[in-house]
């Protein structure tokens, strides 16, 4: 009898071990949701995953494809890309300005917003500071300084 306990403890301990690392890498039959196909980002020929940072310099602008999202990013812009499965793209706009046309999840400190249509969205990293702006008629950019980049990304 004493062997049988020694079975069933060895037996609930193996079995946890495997249901705890199943649902550790988010597999369906530990109630998971399965595993995410990443994809990528695509700037000027340039292929970057999840987790790479894409930074412009000054006077430089770039047109960022991620799947069915298109980013544009104003010079001394950081964009660090978070999440780029097929469930939802997340991004981080370390420093700079982008206009996003798509969908995305906006990730800036604890706080996430979601996204989804023509958006300007600036971080003032320096004043701990973000902008947010959902792009309609209403929309007025002409006194920008980043008017040019408006009409470059926008038209």
């Amino acid at each position: 009898m004493k062997n049988f306990s020694t079975y069933i403890i060895v037996g609930i301990a193996i079995l946890s071990t495997v249901l705890l690392t199943g649902r550790l890498f988010d597999t369906t039959w530990a109630g998971g949701d399965g595993y995410s196909t990443q994809g990528t980002a695509v700037a000027d020929e340039a292929v970057y995953q999840r987790g790479e940072t894409i930074a412009t310099l000054d006077g430089e602008w770039l047109e960022v494809q991620i799947g069915d999202t298109t980013v544009w990013m104003y010079e001394n812009t950081e964009l660090k890309l978070i999440n780029l499965s097929e469930d939802g793209l997340e991004l981080t706009v370390i420093q700079g300005r982008i206009v996003l046309y798509g969908h995305a999840d906006m990730r800036i400190r604890d706080e996430v917003e979601t996204l989804d249509g023509l958006y300007s969205y600036v971080n003032y990293s320096w004043l701990l500071k973000t902008d947010v702006q959902y792009i309609n008629d209403d929309f007025n950019y002409s006194e920008s300084e980043a008017a040019d980049f408006y009409d470059w990304a926008l038209f």
